[in-house]
């Protein structure tokens, strides 16, 4: 067997690497120079290493190194831990970077034989190593410790990055993506697989700058790997938000995949095709993307697994996006985008709120807004003419200026009711996604069903929610029926519970379009004290009934007292009544709560008593929490029977009555009374805490 033609030693006594450590420092002048030198031999020897040995000698380097190589040489480099360096220093470098050449440069059965021994023996102590003019046997083996332990660690960096770009590419990466050139020419459209083949490509042939922009392979955490896969170029995309246009779309199944979009591609100069060629140039020229994804063609929808998986991923897609290109196509300038269509379909309701950088375009591809920043997100506002778009954008959506400028993450403190409103008024094609477009808005996940009907589909997004909410759950009851002429006995249905009875719980409709009718001003909740269970018989929720009467002209002028320290009035509420073959509206109230006559009348003079149940009350150990800000809100029940007490037994039924808005009001506090009543002292009030099924 050939041996390596370097001297070579016998059997050497290990020593402390750290002994050895501090001769190799004593070479240097100060502390200062010994890190140099260490620097030095980091970015010396470790490609030498990786090179298998190919580099040239030090001498053939630097007579070889040309003008240009010297200037893109990084400011990091050894260039400069060389310049800190002592002459002593220098010449330590030099021989050790010959002796390192030494090492790679060895025939490789020779160096497995080496390796094999020092493995058999657990340490280093039968390596025969050549020895290095200036340095002993203890120093040679403490630098092929060194090496040994650098190059190690180097493998070991090198395989937590694939593993992440892998954990990276197949659960923060849509499933397929489009790829084109630097002018966003030849089209490509491509799975996760490819996207985790190019990063592993690049990071192989670029290691050794990523390890100096890294630092110590050792202290390295995960969120620095995270940050540079999220910041490679096979890590970042454009996302586009448009509208469909019918039967001119490229689809999935209408792509030839892995072929290059080009004038011999069938249907290159449909509609469809010119936006896809649009939205990719406009993402590779204008914010140097290289991927790019739109619905269109990137999701299989003839895959029932595929579409599901990318429907409950949409939103963390259009949220990890670099920037979101909002396509207007029926939009021309600035003045008339409100009215584009793109503002009123369900769908880009979240494509609005989930990116971070949104840009708008009109129908000619041009920017809707001037903004010399280009990551300057539209939604953010800033020069003129952004913030007329972004009025704009609120008058389209009905989103105040602080809803749209905030951060994603500010989304959970949005109360469920007025997520609910925000897509109110948007429309869908298929029933079923009015529920679906909603679940990343309320950060829950369900599987999708298309064919089960739109009351099912929003019936278990609204369980979801109730299952996941950290905030008060019922304020998912802040609807109302609506009416389109309230002067007249005609109201919108479309709140009301369906003929199928979907939905269990009177507290909760039918669609996001009742909560068009939420009540007016700030309604506040308080988190539940107990959990709150929704099963056949409705949602089981602790209120605070109170009794009230209705005024009539007998009693309009007449003055009574409350009962206890506090009191209420509400005036008159239109509720809806059913009648066979249609509905219409009734007038009832006005109505004084808690006024001592309302149950001690008898006979004839006994009053019509109403109760109302409020919902936003905090039930405590020994106490129940009035709202300390903004108004009571309560459910207007009709007795099945007299109320002959003012404490109401558990079993006493009622009726509902629905309203065209849910009734909010606010409680007078008498003789310095408190908004914490102990509960011992509620009856004295008129007041009574039940559990009920709503």
């Amino acid at each position: 067997m050939q041996r390596s033609t370097a001297p070579r030693l016998g059997k050497v006594r290990a020593h402390n690497f750290r002994d050895s450590n501090s001769r190799l420092a004593d070479r240097t002048e100060s502390p200062g120079a010994g890190h140099a030198l260490v620097a030095a031999l980091a970015s010396v020897i470790i490609p030498l290493i990786q090179s298998g040995g190919k580099a040239a000698a030090p001498e053939e380097r630097a007579g070889e190194r040309s003008i240009e190589e010297d200037k893109l040489r990084p400011v990091g480099g050894s260039d400069r831990e060389e310049s800190a360096l002592t002459a002593e220093a220098r010449d330590l470098l030099a021989a050790l970077e010959r002796f390192a050449l030494s090492l790679v440069r060895r025939p490789l059965a020779d160096r497995r034989e080496d390796k094999g021994a020092a493995a058999d023996s657990g340490n280093f102590e039968d390596t025969t190593v050549p020895s290095l003019v200036g340095m002993d046997a203890q120093g040679t083996l403490a630098m092929r410790r060194f090496l040994f332990h650098q190059e190690t660690e180097r493998q070991q960096l090198l395989k937590r990055i694939m593993d992440e770009a892998r954990d990276w590419v197949f659960n923060e990466m849509p499933i397929r993506l489009l790829t084109f050139n630097s002018d966003g020419t030849e089209i490509k459209l491509v799975e996760r697989q490819h996207l985790l083949q190019c990063i592993s490509l690049d990071v192989q042939q670029n290691f050794n700058a990523y390890v100096h922009s890294f630092g110590p392979a050792h202290l390295v955490p995960r969120r620095t790997i995270r940050h540079f896969l999220a910041n490679h170029s096979y890590g970042r995309y454009a996302i586009l938000s448009h509208t469909w246009l019918p039967g001119a779309e490229v689809t999935y199944s209408g792509w030839n995949s892995f072929t290059a979009c080009n004038a011999s591609s069938p249907g290159y100069g449909a509609p469809g095709y010119a936006k896809l060629r649009n939205f990719c140039a406009v993402a590779a020229r204008k914010y140097a993307m290289r991927l790019g994804w739109m619905d269109t063609v990137c999701i299989n929808k003839d895959s029932s697994t595929e579409l599901d998986e990318s429907i409950r991923s949409m939103y963390k897609w259009y949220q990890r996006s670099d920037v979101c290109i909002a396509y207007l196509a029926e939009t021309q300038s600035l003045h008339n985008m409100e009215k584009d269509k793109w503002f009123t379909r369900s769908w880009t309701l979240q494509e609005l709120y989930a990116p971070r950088i949104v840009r708008f375009y009109t129908a000619q591809w041009t920017a809707v807004a001037e903004n010399e920043n280009v990551w300057a997100s539209d939604k953010a506002g800033g020069s003129s003419s952004s913030m007329q778009l972004l009025s704009k954008i609120c008058d389209a959506t009905g989103f105040s200026q602080s809803e749209i400028t905030g951060s994603p993450r500010s989304l959970n403190r949005v109360p469920i009711w007025r997520k609910m409103q925000w897509a109110a008024q948007r429309s869908v094609t298929r029933e079923e996604d009015t529920a679906y477009s909603l679940m990343g808005i309320f950060n829950v996940s369900m599987p999708t069903g298309y064919g089960e009907g739109a009351d099912h589909a929003f019936f278990r997004l609204v369980k979801e929610i109730l299952n996941s909410s950290t905030s008060s759950v019922l304020e998912i009851a802040n609807w109302g029926l609506g009416a389109r002429d309230t002067s007249v006995p005609s109201v919108d249905r479309i709140g009301l519970p369906s003929a199928a009875n979907v939905c269990p719980s009177a507290l909760i409709p039918r669609s996001p379009t009742s909560y068009a009718w939420s009540a007016k001003g700030d309604v506040s909740f308080y988190p539940p004290s107990t959990p709150i269970t929704l099963s056949h018989l409705g949602l089981r929720v602790s209120v605070l009934l109170l009794p009230s009467i209705e005024q009539d002209r007998r009693n309009l002028l007449y003055r009574r007292k409350p009962k206890g320290d506090y009191s209420a009035n509400v005036p008159a509420t239109s509720v809806v009544i059913d009648y066979p073959g249609g509905s219409g509206t009734w007038k009832r109230g006005p109505f004084r709560i808690l006024d001592s006559a309302a149950c001690s009348g008898t006979g004839t003079a006994k009053p019509d008593v109403h109760v109302f149940a409020v919902l936003n009350i905090a039930d405590k150990a020994t106490a129940v929490l009035l709202p300390k800000t903004g108004p009571c809100f309560a459910m207007l029940l009709r007795p099945n029977k007299p109320v002959d007490d003012w404490d109401i037994p558990e079993d006493f039924s009622f009726t509902r009555l629905s309203t065209i808005r849910p009734i909010t009001f606010d409680v007078i506090r008498h003789n310095d009374s408190s908004y914490q009543i102990p509960k011992e002292e509620l009856k004295r009030h008129g007041m009574t805490l039940r559990t009920m099924y709503l």
